[in-house]
């Protein structure tokens, strides 16, 4: 048995031989390996975890969107993010992303089932070189798509499209949607993957997990409502009260806990510090007397995506002392600036 282990995604028992690795809170997001990364995840479960789970939730336009215009780059590449769709009465589906150098891109497709991609520019033409920069680095996107640029040669719809589009101008209207079944997913997986890390073999083991696995891998979105999860599993914004402020200040930065809600544990994520959401992952508080803490329990992680840093898990009453010590230092020095003189502020400058 020394040689085999828990799979924390499929709760099969594996030879050690058939582990990965495995980054519970995806790459694109800043995470690493570190602090909330396993082997304890079969090459099957991590496959399709990236396929089916990472990747619908990255490459909703929220996430891109923030990733976009926070400067959070994966693997070396800046995101493009997808603005969202023409709204129009024609038959044609334009998607809309914004790229760097104030290059737009609009992909659709036409009747013979070829992808296209058309450059073009916010406020002026698309130079050159834009292009071939913007080109370059979305091989991974349009890589099978056939690129329209002026001067290349179009077809009577493609050209039909490009007009329509032209003639919108600054009127062109957008309908942007969320994934919420993404958001749902990666929440969920999130949740399971760092309990599973948090409390050990015995989580993985546990009914509580089976039950985050039955709706992880639920392919039939009828039957996957059906699941009774308790909490909100999907993107919420709220313009007041964020939870993640009180674990960190930079709201640019993501937050994981595992926490005592009375006799239960709940798992809270925030995005970027804006999008909260909130999961429960023990429904008999099987689990709540290991977490730390007294007056308030749990463990939490810290991710700032632009640093690829991690921190954690740290003692949720640890970190929330912390920060009121950090505030009540920040309020002190803030009231003696504002009360020196102009003849300190000399002295002192």
């Amino acid at each position: 048995m020394n040689d085999d282990f828990c799979c924390f995604y499929c709760g099969r028992v594996l030879p050690k031989s058939e582990c990965s690795s495995e980054h519970i809170i995806p790459a694109c997001l800043g995470a690493t390996l570190d602090k909330t990364g396993t082997r304890l995840v079969c090459k099957d479960c991590n496959t399709k975890a990236g396929k089916d789970v990472d990747l619908p939730f990255c490459r909703d336009w929220i996430i891109e969107s923030k990733r976009f215009f926070e400067g959070v780059v994966s693997r070396g590449k800046r995101p493009s993010t997808k603005v969202g769709r023409i709204n129009w009465e024609r038959p044609e589906q334009v998607e809309v992303y914004f790229l760097e150098h104030k290059v737009i891109a609009y992909r659709f497709r036409i009747t013979s089932g070829e992808s296209c991609v058309l450059f073009g520019s916010i406020g002026q033409q698309a130079t050159p070189e834009a292009v071939d920069v913007v080109k370059k680095s979305l091989k991974d996107r349009f890589s099978n798509h056939r690129v329209i640029n002026p001067g290349t040669e179009k077809t009577d719809q493609e050209r039909d499209v490009i007009g329509a589009i032209e003639a919108m101008g600054r009127n062109l209207k957008l309908t942007m949607s969320a994934d919420v079944t993404a958001w749902d997913r990666a929440v969920v997986k999130m949740g399971l993957g760092l309990s599973c890390l948090y409390f050990g073999e015995e989580f993985a083991r546990s009914q509580q997990a089976d039950h985050l696995r039955s709706f992880l891998w639920e392919s039939d979105p009828n039957k996957r409502d059906e699941i009774p999860l308790h909490g909100s599993a999907g993107f919420l914004s709220q313009k007041e009260s964020k939870l993640s402020r009180i674990f960190h200040e930079d709201k640019g930065v993501h937050t994981f806990c595992l926490m005592e809600i009375g006799s239960k544990i709940g798992f809270f994520a925030g995005f970027f510090g804006e999008f909260e959401n909130y999961l429960e992952v023990d429904s008999v508080g099987t689990f709540c007397g290991r977490l730390p803490g007294a007056l308030m329990r749990g463990a939490v992680w810290i991710v700032d995506p632009k640093k690829k840093e991690t921190i954690g898990p740290v003692p949720l009453e640890e970190l929330i002392q912390r920060r009121t010590e950090e505030r009540h230092r920040t309020l002190e020095r803030d009231f003696s600036q504002v009360n020196q003189s102009p003849k300190d502020l000399k002295e002192n400058p």
